[in-house]
């Protein structure tokens, strides 16, 4: 009887356990999130953004951002975004970390087949570095 309860427990608590926004997370990218992981999470296809981002690594087949990951459990964490991009616009930050650039991008599918783990897939359209007298992109 006690296994049975447990049990019972255990499946009523495990879909509570949700995906959060990270402690560095972009303020910037909470609106995107919320609307992700709401009903309303096809309407971000087609939408273009441009949000500050930390570089936490750059490659010709990798990017990383800092503060923009989820945090699943205390062992997973994972990034709200899986990037395309094309090499010419992100090959000046190759090698760089803990670099702030504004990054604007366009959602072009979003992805809940693990209802814990939602996430886009979006093309990078421009990566600039912040204007140095006020904290928005260079035009």
């Amino acid at each position: 009887m006690k296994n049975t309860i447990l049990t019972i427990l255990g499946a009523l608590v495990m879909p509570l356990a949700a995906a959060t926004p990270t402690a560095e997370f972009a303020p910037e990218l909470r609106p995107l999130f919320e609307t992700l992981i709401s009903e309303r999470s096809l309407s971000l296809v087609g939408k273009e953004y441009t949000v500050p981002l930390r570089i936490k690594h750059a490659s010709e087949k990798f990017l990383v951002f800092s503060n923009s990951q989820i945090q699943l459990d205390p062992d997973t964490k994972y990034e709200i975004g899986k990037w395309r991009f094309d090499t010419s616009i992100t090959s000046p930050y190759h090698g760089k970390k803990n670099v702030v650039v504004f990054v604007k991008f366009r959602i072009d599918q979003i992805h809940k087949e693990d209802p814990k783990m939602p996430f886009f897939e979006a093309t990078i359209l421009s990566i600039s570095e912040p204007n140095e007298d006020k904290n928005e992109p260079n035009q």
